[in-house]
């Protein structure tokens, strides 16, 4: 849980600065629908990025549009205005979303990050969830919740903003024959 009342996101400036000065573009998805027709086909890939590199007790398969679209268009929290995407010379290079929460709306959740790889290990992640920090603050809520498997590298990004662990899952999965 990040609590978004006490956030500094002036610690973050330079950071996006840089990003910036690189020309990489923090663009909602919202205006991506409206100007980019390729915007599905650059989502998907980079959604792929993702089916590889995200570590997962299971093997994720490669999605397709459709696919895509189900999964992550479908849903109640679909929330294209709070949905980012790091732009850099028309490529996508980057996503980091904040979901909305209907029942409290004060309590927003911040929706998988993913870099592609020859972007990683230069602030991109932070400086999203930064921005995507600030949205949730434009919105109104208070904290943002998020969940990581202890190996996913993104955990570390998340402890260094300031997210606290409020409790541990642990997933088991058992193959009957």
């Amino acid at each position: 849980v990040l609590d978004l009342t006490s956030f500094d996101l002036d610690r973050y400036s330079a950071l996006r600065a840089k990003i910036a000065q690189q020309g990489i573009v923090m663009t909602p998805l919202s205006d991506l629908i409206e100007s980019d027709p390729n915007h599905m086909t650059k989502l998907v890939g980079l959604a792929n990025v993702l089916m590889v590199d995200e570590p997962t007790a299971e093997t994720q398969e490669p999605v397709d549009e459709e696919l895509f679209r189900n999964y992550y268009m479908s849903s109640d929290t679909y929330y294209p205005e709070g949905w980012f995407i790091a732009v850099h010379h028309g490529d996508y290079v980057g996503w980091c979303a904040v979901l909305p929460n209907t029942e409290k709306p004060e309590q927003l959740s911040n929706g998988i990050t993913v870099i592609a790889r020859d972007y990683r290990r230069m602030g991109l992640a932070t400086a999203m969830k930064a921005h995507v920090i600030e949205h949730a603050k434009m919105m109104g809520g208070t904290q943002i919740r998020t969940s990581n498997v202890s190996t996913n590298p993104m955990l570390t990004v998340n402890r260094k903003l300031g997210y606290v662990p409020v409790r541990d899952s642990f997933q088991y999965k058992k193959v009957l024959a």
